[in-house]
């Protein structure tokens, strides 16, 4: 079963960010992943989904061309990596 959560955030509140408008969404996962991991509530790799990583950029995937290493592993870094 899939689940969402809408956060209602009040106007004067989005108003008082100090952020450009295109960055705000962004910006505000990318806190809250910060602030949830850190707390020990989301673990690396949920936190970085949230705030809409990818493993390449949250640093949490293999380096690149690690997988040649494995025997018969070969898929360098155009495969996707599951969550």
């Amino acid at each position: 079963m899939a689940k969402s959560l809408n956060l209602e955030i009040p106007a004067d509140v989005v108003e008082a960010l100090r952020l450009p408008e295109p960055e705000r969404t962004q910006r505000l996962s990318l806190e809250l992943a910060v602030s949830l991991y850190a707390q020990g509530i989301l673990g690396l790799r949920k936190a970085a989904r949230l705030a809409g990583l990818s493993r390449w950029e949250s640093g949490s995937g293999p380096a690149p061309g690690a997988d040649a290493l494995r025997p018969g592993g070969t898929r360098g870094g155009s495969a996707p990596w599951p969550w």
